[in-house]
């Protein structure tokens, strides 16, 4: 009862964003949870990790563009889908991942470097419901420069003045949460 989780995330270097995800998870209650990797992975974590399931990779060892269909799958089986990190900078993936959440419309938490990339391309996301994005300062940064707001995110600015303009951009962006 307490929900099914698909966490997404890897490159043939490095798990460890999708593996931390998926121990959260777990630890915080989660019904059932999935890890979806990239099949690049396979023969490095098949005895370790054997939960995890995998899909399609391309030459440098990220999700391919095929991968969409087997990402989609997991969404339909899911209550929400974490786009935990570790994809790299593979512009395929990036395009996978970016028509993933056009054709996607249920709960989605976007963190690390997939929120690098939809922090500099935020419009996928300002129209679709429920969508949590996991930010650092820098990410914060940079969206609100990619969303032309008026005031800027400084490592220097106090609470109050924090909260107000989070305030703001929640208001004027209200299916986007942050």
């Amino acid at each position: 009862t307490a929900g099914k989780l698909c966490i997404v995330g890897g490159h043939s270097e490095s798990f460890i964003q999708p593996a931390i995800a998926y121990d959260a998870a777990t630890k915080a209650g989660v019904g059932v949870a999935r890890v979806l990797m990239p099949q690049s992975l396979f023969k490095t974590l098949k005895k370790s990790y054997p939960l995890a399931e995998y899909a399609s990779a391309n030459r440098s060892g990220s999700f391919a563009t095929n991968a969409l269909s087997e990402l989609l799958m997991g969404a339909h089986w899911a209550d929400a889908v974490h786009l935990a990190g570790d994809f790299g900078k593979n512009s395929e993936t990036i395009a996978m991942l970016d028509n993933f959440v056009g054709k996607y419309s249920g709960i989605l938490a976007v963190s690390h470097d997939a929120a690098d990339y939809f922090c500099r391309q935020p419009t996928a996301l300002l129209t679709r419901p429920q969508t949590l994005l996991v930010l650092t300062l820098d990410q914060l940064r940079t969206l609100g420069a990619s969303l032309k707001t008026p005031y800027a995110f400084t490592s220097d600015m106090a609470l109050v003045p924090l909260v107000e303009q989070l305030h703001e951009l929640s208001v004027k962006f209200p299916r986007l949460l942050v």
